[in-house]
């Protein structure tokens, strides 16, 4: 099968309609059998978004649990990689 590059927003914005809108690609992309790889798109200065305080701010870490979360439950395994 393929090797499938998806790029997004998904931890900067971490919100249910944006989230699933990538993850769906990501759930059926490795359910037909691809290797799916996907990079978050680079953003700016305190593009980080956290629905709990409503602030911006550069902490990536609310978004990676949340994405983390839902791609655990939907069956996908989630690996981190940093290219800094």
């Amino acid at each position: 099968m393929a090797r499938i590059l998806l790029t997004g927003y998904m931890v900067r914005l971490p919100f249910a309609g944006n989230v699933l809108a990538y993850a769906q690609y990501i759930c059926g992309f490795e359910r037909l059998g691809h290797e799916v790889m996907y990079l978050e798109t680079s953003g700016w200065a305190n593009s980080c978004y956290d629905p709990a305080t409503q602030v911006y701010s550069d902490d990536p870490a609310p978004g990676l649990i949340a994405v983390n979360k839902l791609l655990k439950s939907i069956g996908v395994a989630a690996h981190e990689k940093s290219l800094s």
